[in-house]
């Protein structure tokens, strides 16, 4: 519904406003996102030093891809770079009520070969998804530079309430182009309506003169033209002294705001399976048309990350943002794998979300009941049982470690039936080994107090938390490492020789001591890499890193499982760090034999 709206200066602009529930508190008050980061962290947890020499990156800049909530995520940037950003470009939920799928390959016996990517849907309609949109729409606006612009990718869904919203928060006078995508290569099922073939991208500057780049798009074929001149300030035909039209041969053309370029398909050497990937041409038009090297781009959904991986193919920075860990995990497989130069890429995860308090109990009751649990009162330290074992939810969202794990399975002992299931967020590094170091035993061969690491996804730290998971064991990588040499400081070679990742049902219906734990085996293993250099509480850092590659004509995805002697000085142990296809790492503190 739209009607004139109160004034405000920031906001409206004294336009038309558009109105949805939730907007206005009970005071009639505008609801204006918090922008304070107090309490919220970006955390590094992954770093993956420069490749060659990147031309028009200043030196010392590492590229960025955050893991987490991105509202939380623009809070903690903001201080740091408001003004800084020359193109946001988003691809969001469009508020279409249905769910995206991640079609992976490979991935051995068991392994998934479909899950979820994302779900967009919303529990109050359009009211909650247009809330959504504006509270990060307003901190994007402030990312912006006085000359940059915003992309926002949308289609018939909600294309027309974003445009209000986006004149609404952007101003009016700030609007650019609404660009037409137009893609001839997707089918349409549509039996009451036209086939609909194309997206919307909604262009709005910080600014009413952002920079734009005028597009020249290669034609077909040459074209006789008739040339133009200047004249008083009107274009008239060009003619030569005896007063004949002249031409020329045009071989391009100036791109206008619709753009016909195909949808990417899977036959394509660039496709991950995510739902909605998008075709690196979009976002190379995008970028050309709104960017310049060295310039900063940002993406909030960065879904897959061809955002990301276009801007770095194209020399520009970049900020890439999903709550997803399969996104998070493709794109920096896909940034990873480029073999060109490029600036360093650090990994970090949004931290403080879980926060002391009414609203941190109300967080935490949600969770357990997305587990399909139920409140413990005979056992008060128990936060809830599941089917009748205890289960412990981690406090907060920082990196569970193994030391204090075992306390709380000391406290609560259990029995060898049922022992503790340990929620949490994240775990430290090497979190089998620290346990094993800690108790003298292998939790695996049931020595010792008994508990089940479960990690928890990052979309549940939102309101937004219907993301649904079966429940896994925290994974565990086997490898083995050994010096190419006698002398301390000989390199180091590390082999991966085993991957386990039981579901926790798995876990419950029998003694893992009894049973094999394994579940997928090495085939799951999408990539690994060695830091060799690593100690507890430091960042990991990739000396060495691959890639399971693509499915050839007979389906297989090799994988090396041998690095190459990588230096490590007179470490005695290396940190091994691995991902499955869904993007769950395992790592492991592996000895050195010499």
């Amino acid at each position: 519904m739209a009607r004139r709206g109160p004034r405000s200066p920031h906001l409206l602009h004294g336009r038309t406003e558009l109105l949805w529930e939730g907007k206005y508190d009970a005071r009639g008050r505008r609801r204006i996102p918090d922008s304070s980061s107090e309490g919220l962290t970006l955390r590094p947890v992954e770093h993956y030093p420069a490749q060659g020499a990147a031309s028009d990156i200043p030196s010392g800049w590492h590229n960025r891809l955050v893991l987490g909530d991105n509202r939380s995520a623009l809070a903690c940037l903001l201080p740091e770079l408001r003004g800084a950003v020359q193109l946001v470009y988003l691809d969001p939920p469009f508020g279409s009520e249905a769910d995206y799928a991640l079609n992976l390959s490979g991935g051995g016996a068991g392994h998934p070969a479909r899950a979820l990517a994302y779900e967009d849907r919303w529990d109050l309609g359009q009211g909650s998804y247009l809330s959504f949109m504006a509270e990060r729409l307003i901190l994007l606006r402030e990312l912006l530079a006085p000359q940059g612009s915003l992309f926002l990718h949308c289609d018939w869904h909600s294309q027309a309430s974003l445009r209000l919203l986006l004149d609404e928060i952007f101003g009016a006078d700030h609007f650019v182009n609404e660009i037409v995508w137009h893609y001839y290569n997707k089918y349409s099922r549509g039996r009451h309506c036209l086939p609909r073939a194309h997206d919307t991208i909604l262009v709005y500057g910080r600014t009413r003169a952002p920079a734009i780049y005028p597009l020249r798009l290669p034609r077909a074929a040459p074209q006789r033209q008739l040339m133009r001149r200047n004249v008083g300030g009107v274009l008239r035909n060009a003619r030569d002294a005896e007063g004949r039209l002249m031409y020329r041969i045009a071989h391009d053309k100036k791109a206008d705001d619709v753009w016909t370029i195909p949808q990417l398909q899977p036959a394509s050497a660039e496709w991950t399976g995510y739902a909605t990937q998008k075709h690196p041409l979009l976002l190379e038009r995008i970028l050309s048309l709104a960017s310049r090297p060295g310039d900063l781009v940002a993406d909030f959904f960065c879904g897959s990350g061809t955002t990301l991986l276009v801007a770095q193919r194209m020399g520009r920075r970049f900020i890439g943002c999903d709550i997803g860990l399969p996104a998070a995990h493709i794109a920096r497989r896909r940034l990873l794998r480029e073999t060109g130069p490029r600036p360093a890429l650090s990994l970090l995860r949004v931290s403080g979300r879980m926060r002391a308090g009414a609203s941190g109990i109300a967080l935490r009751a949600r969770i357990l009941e997305r587990l399909g649990t139920t409140p413990e009162s005979k056992r008060p330290e128990a936060h809830a049982h599941l089917r009748g074992w205890p289960v412990w939810l981690h406090g907060s969202d920082a990196p569970l470690a193994a030391r204090q794990a075992l306390r709380i399975a000391e406290r609560l002992p259990g029995t060898a039936e049922k022992p503790l299931i340990c929620c949490a967020w994240e775990f430290e590094a090497a979190f089998w080994d620290r346990l094993d170091a800690l108790q003298e035993g292998d939790l695996w061969s049931g020595h010792g107090p008994r508990l089940l690491p479960v990690p928890l996804p990052q979309a549940w730290l939102t309101q937004r938390d219907a993301q649904a998971f079966p429940l896994r064991l925290l994974p565990r990588i086997r490898a083995r490492a050994g010096r190419a040499g006698s002398a301390a400081t000989a390199p180091v070679r590390v082999t991966l020789t085993g991957y386990e990742a039981p579901l926790l049902d798995d876990a419950m219906a029998g003694r893992l001591g009894s049973a094999s734990p394994a579940r997928y085996g090495l085939e799951a293993v999408d990539c690994w890499g060695v830091d060799p250099d690593w100690q507890p509480g430091k960042v990991y850092s990739a000396a060495w890193s691959a890639f399971r590659a693509r499915a050839g004509r007979t389906g297989a995805r090799s994988l090396e499982l041998a690095s190459p002697p990588l230096s490590a000085g007179t470490r005695t142990r290396v940190l091994v760090h691995a991902w499955d296809a869904m993007g769950a790492a395992a790592t492991a503190w592996i000895a050195i034999a010499h």
